[in-house]
C-alpha cells in the first residue's frame, strides 16, 4: 500500500508484473488445493493457521481495484495498467472459481473470497468506465463482458435445496458467502454501461448455455432478446434457491439496471421475462439437465395463470420505473420463485469482507 500513500500517478511496470505473478501462483495454489479435495491435509487455506498476520485469497486483486478507485480523467495510464493486470489474470482466476471441488472439510474455501475481490475490482471498473466516458480501450469492455458470462453461467451451478446437507454435497462452491454480495453490485454495475453491453453479454450466453430456440422462437426469433432470457432465467434461478434468499434484498437496483439496459422498454422487459420462465436446455448446463427449465422446478410446476399474473405486473411496474415500483418487484419475484427465508437453514446475511482492514500490509 506504499504506493497508495505516496500518491503514484501511475503503476510501476515492475509492480505489473509482480502483481500478475502474484494472482498466477494463488490460482495455482488453489487448484491444487481443490484437486487433493475436501478432506486435504494440505496447511494451505487452513483455518486453524489463519491470524492477524494472514492476508485472504483476492488480497492483491483488492489492491488493484484500490488502484482503479484511484483513476480519474487525468490518470488514465493507471487505469490501462490495471486493466492489463485484470486481463492477465482473467482466465486463470475465472476458471478457479468454477473449479469441482465440494465445501471442503478441513480447509477454508479460498474460491468465495477471490471471487469477492474479482467482482468489487470488475464492479469498480465498470463504474470509472462509465464516468471517465471510456470506449474499449485495451480491451475494456471485453473483459467486462466476460466476467459478466461468467457471473451469469456460475448462477446454474448451485443446487436449488433448502437444506445445507444437501446444498454441501454440490461439487461447485458454496454460494452462502460475501461473493454473492458482490455479483450483484457488479451485475447492477454492468447493467447501467448499457444497451450495448447487455448485448455483448447476451452473445456469449446464446454460446455458452444451450437453449431449445425453436421453442424460444415462439415468443422471439431474435438471438439477442433469447440470450438476455437467459440471464433473466439465471436471476429466477438466483430468486428461487441458486442463491440464499438475501439475494432478493438486490432484486430492485439489479432488475432497475436491467430495464435501463433494455432502454426502458416495457414490452422488451416483459417479453424477456416470459421467455426466461419457459426457455429449456438442450445439453447439460451447470446442474441444469436437458430438457429441463433454466430458472428452476418451480416455473415448471407454476401454473399458466400464476406466471402470466406475474408478468403482467412486472410489466405495469417498469412502465412506473420508480423506487417504489422496483420494490414491489422484489414482492412479486419472491411470490413466484418461491425464493423464502422460511422453510430454510441459510444463515444470516453476511458481511462483505473487512479488506480495510489489511490496507496495512
Amino acid at each position: 500500500m506504499l504506493l497508495k500513500t505516496a500518491g503514484m500517478l501511475s503503476i510501476p511496470g515492475a509492480l505489473i508484473e509482480s502483481l500478475e505473478n502474484i494472482n498466477a501462483a494463488e490460482c495455482e495454489a488453489i487448484n491444487r488445493q481443490c484437486q487433493a479435495g475436501p478432506a486435504s491435509l494440505s496447511s494451505l487455506f487452513n483455518d486453524e493457521l489463519v491470524s492477524g498476520e494472514m492476508v485472504p485469497p483476492g488480497l492483491f486483486v483488492r489492491i488493484v481495484q484500490d488502484f482503479i478507485v484511484q483513476c480519474d480523467s487525468k490518470n488514465t495510464e493507471m487505469v490501462f495498467n490495471c486493466i492489463t493486470i485484470l486481463q492477465n489474470a482473467k482466465t486463470a482466476l475465472i476458471s478457479t472459481l468454477f473449479l469441482l471441488c465440494p465445501d471442503p472439510d478441513q480447509f477454508t474455501d479460498p474460491r468465495p473470497t477471490m471471487g469477492e475481490a474479482w467482482l468489487l475490482a470488475l464492479s469498480t471498473l465498470a463504474q470509472v468506465a462509465k464516468n471517465m466516458h471510456l470506449g474499449n480501450e485495451h480491451g475494456i469492455k471485453g473483459l467486462l463482458i466476460d466476467t459478466c458470462a461468467a457471473v451469469v453461467s456460475m448462477l446454474f451451478y448451485p443446487v436449488l435445496s433448502k437444506t445445507r446437507d444437501v446444498r454441501a454435497k454440490c461439487p461447485f462452491m458454496s454460494m452462502e458467502g460475501p461473493h454473492t454480495l458482490a455479483i450483484s453490485d457488479f451485475l447492477a454495475n454492468y447493467f447501467l454501461l448499457g444497451p450495448a453491453m447487455l448485448e455483448g453479454v447476451s452473445h456469449q450466453l446464446l454460446q455458452r448455455v444451450p437453449i431449445d430456440t425453436s421453442k424460444a422462437s415462439a415468443y422471439s426469433s431474435e438471438p439477442k432478446i433469447q440470450g438476455v432470457a437467459i440471464l433473466g432465467a439465471a436471476l429466477f434461478r438466483a430468486a428461487a434457491g441458486g442463491l440464499p434468499p438475501w439475494f432478493v434484498e438486490s432484486v430492485p437496483e439489479v432488475y432497475s439496471a436491467l430495464f435501463f439496459a433494455l432502454n426502458n422498454d416495457s414490452v422488451a422487459f416483459g417479453n424477456i421475462l416470459q421467455l426466461a420462465m419457459e426457455l429449456r436446455s438442450t445439453a447439460v448446463a451447470g446442474r441444469v439437465l436437458p430438457g429441463h427449465n433454466l430458472a428452476g422446478p418451480v416455473f415448471e410446476t407454476s401454473t399458466a395463470r400464476h406466471k402470466q399474473e406475474f408478468l403482467n405486473e412486472a410489466v405495469e411496474l417498469s412502465r412506473q420505473n420508480n423506487h417504489g415500483a422496483w420494490k414491489r418487484i422484489k414482492v412479486i419475484l419472491k411470490k413466484v420463485s418461491g425464493g423464502k427465508k422460511v422453510g430454510t437453514d441459510f444463515a444470516q446475511k453476511v458481511r462483505p469482507t473487512k479488506w480495510d482492514e489489511f490496507d496495512r500490509l
